[in-house]
């Protein structure tokens, strides 16, 4: 562990090391003076539910846009989303951001989220500005709100349950870096403290923990006689989880020189993390070895999650075979978790796997997969034995395996296309101390098949599946049939596509199960290639394990108008349009 972290600095280090050539920022001869291009999405959507505390809103709504503005061949991407789900702490579901870019200069504004390394500044959505250049002076910085403060004191009782409380929040990065895009090397700097003073009431305060923290990594990308390729990403976080903590003696656990940047108190930890991969590129053979080490409680607050406490060593070669017909992958690994020695149990995992890919010729193709993963859970060698420990002494052991078959016969106006897919699952469980063992066992084989009328603009097709799982409890038994269909008119600029089917689930004992049915319909209309509209409709009627049936309807409306380039493109440097925005995941994700 030691040599590692020596590893690190010394690599930071010789980052500041290199000289920094200066760039050519070229001219704007030839670029049109002014272009707009991108589109905007509308979309409406209903959901109804048979099941008690369904979580989904009855009705939603978005607004979603991408227009790109191009000055003189300078590219000025816009993104906006507005959304029914907008609320006092919820952001940013509404948010504005742009980034600016020519040549070898972007310029970010507003909502931006900007990676400098996965170990210090990598995808933090933040509302600010900065900039980026590249070509052999690789340069960035950015600046801004990295969290909004929410003090729930001034909630009302429903949104204070769903809010979570936080304090204003500012940060910001630099990157200093020299290479190509082949090779290069990066050293980053991440600095974000909470503002304890930005929650005005004292239950506020008391609500949340006000954080402060400091990253730096270094990242970098080489690549040797073109067959070599030796890559690395390695990062050190000094994180205090609460400012309100008690202080500490500096110079005792942290030198002195970290008073400049921060305030480290006994909710500080000091972590280490990085990856370092060494690759093989041959005509006929790939082979790739890395190790990953994140140690207990690593974090940023540049980054949403990590997972943490992982030591991994990873092997994975490949063969291309029979003149490129055949590809075959090897994958082999051993992981363990206690990467600081400090837990009373630790888990050592090991896994096996391959991938084989035939394609003999144009009509058949087949996929075959292996894959053994293994658990052992033990004690700590430096921990006395106790009754509950040893009842946790035991490995778990997980097999999967799968086949994939599909043949294609016909012409390409009208062609059959025949597909079976099997795969299988075996989970095994064996206490080394108690003695006891229990295997569960799952199969799942299905059938597909399709026919293509290109000539008519239609293809209707069948599927066939079932699901078999054995478990100390008993069997479950699952069969599914359906048929669906698609009719296309007008080159695709109409279609409509449809598809129903049965389900019938076995329960063990008769404690659920029954048969279910299900419909779902689709039809997108395509108007002037700058209108589209789309209508999908889903219905479902299903038992429930616990007993009774549930029914469900959503249905879903998208209007999408794609502006294009306002002018017609001369020349290859026009703008082209950007695609449209998603609303993001998660009701209490805020910048």
């Amino acid at each position: 562990m030691l040599s590692f972290k020596r590893l690190c600095l010394c690599l930071l280090l010789g980052s500041l090391c290199c000289a920094l050539p200066a760039q050519d920022i070229g001219s704007f001869k030839g670029k049109r003076p002014f272009d707009l291009s991108g589109g905007i999405s509308l979309n409406a959507a209903t959901f109804n539910s048979s099941l008690p505390g369904a979580a989904n809103r009855p009705f939603t709504w978005t607004v979603a846009g991408s227009p790109t503005v191009s000055l003189w061949g300078i590219t000025i991407p816009f993104s906006f989303v507005f959304s029914e789900q907008d609320r006092s702490f919820r952001q940013p579901f509404n948010r504005f951001g742009a980034s600016p870019r020519w040549k070898w200069l972007t310029l970010h504004g507003g909502h931006r989220n900007v990676n400098f390394s996965k170990y210090t500044l990598g995808g933090w959505q933040f509302l600010g500005g900065g900039f980026e250049t590249t070509g052999k002076l690789r340069l960035g910085a950015v600046y801004g709100q990295f969290m909004r403060p929410v003090d729930v004191s001034v909630l009302d009782t429903l949104d204070r349950q769903a809010a979570i409380p936080s304090f204003d929040r500012r940060g910001y990065a630099f990157k200093l870096g020299v290479g190509t895009f082949r090779n290069y090397w990066d050293f980053v700097f991440f600095r974000a403290s909470d503002d304890t003073l930005s929650v005005a009431s004292v239950e506020g305060r008391r609500a949340g923990q006000p954080q402060d923290n400091v990253a730096a990594g270094a990242k970098a990308n080489f690549t040797f006689f073109k067959i070599v390729t030796f890559d690395l990403d390695a990062g050190a976080s000094a994180l205090t989880r609460n400012r309100f903590a008690d202080t500490i003696r500096i110079g005792s656990d942290y030198p002195a020189s970290l008073v400049r940047y921060f305030h480290p108190n006994v909710s500080t930890q000091v972590r280490f993390a990085g990856d370092v991969g060494l690759a093989l590129r041959l005509r006929v053979f790939q082979a790739r070895v890395s190790y990953t080490l994140i140690q207990q409680d690593y974090a940023t607050l540049g980054v949403y999650n990590f997972s943490a406490d992982v030591e991994r060593i990873l092997f994975t070669p490949s063969a291309t075979l029979w003149k490129g017909k055949a590809q075959v992958q090897v994958t082999a690994g051993l992981q363990r978790n206690n990467t600081l020695g400090n837990l009373q149990r630790q888990s050592v995992n090991r896994n096996l796997g391959f991938n084989i890919n035939a394609r003999p010729n144009g009509q058949f193709n087949a996929n075959l997969n292996y894959y053994n993963f293994q658990n052992n859970l033990q004690r700590n060698p430096g921990y006395p034995v106790d009754q509950l420990d040893s009842l946790l002494n035991f490995r778990q052991a997980t097999q999967t395996a799968g086949a994939n078959l599909s043949y294609r016969t016909g012409t390409k106006e009208r062609s059959h296309l025949y597909g079976l897919n099997i795969s299988g699952n075996l989970y095994g469980e064996n206490n080394t101390e108690t003695g006891t063992a229990r295997n569960n066992l799952s199969l799942t084989p299905a059938f597909n098949w399709r026919f293509d009328n290109r000539a008519a603009g239609w293809q209707i097709g069948s599927t066939a599946s079932g699901g078999f799982v054995e478990t100390i409890q008993g069997k479950i038994v699952r069969w599914t049939a359906g048929v669906n269909g698609t009719k296309r008119w007008l080159k695709d600029r109409y279609s409509l596509s449809g598809n129903t089917g049965i389900t019938q689930t076995q329960l063990p004992g008769g404690s659920g199960g029954g048969l279910g049915w299900y419909v779902r319909t689709r039809g997108h209309i395509k108007v002037q290639k700058t209108h589209t509209l789309a209508l999908s409709l889903n219905l479902t009627n299903s038992p429930r394990l616990q007993g009774g049936r549930v029914t469900a309807f959503n249905a879903n409306l998208t209007y999408n108008y794609s502006l294009g380039s306002i002018f017609r493109a001369k020349d290859t440097n026009s703008a082209a349009p950007g695609p449209i925005p998603q609303l993001p995941s998660g009701k209490n994700q805020r910048s």
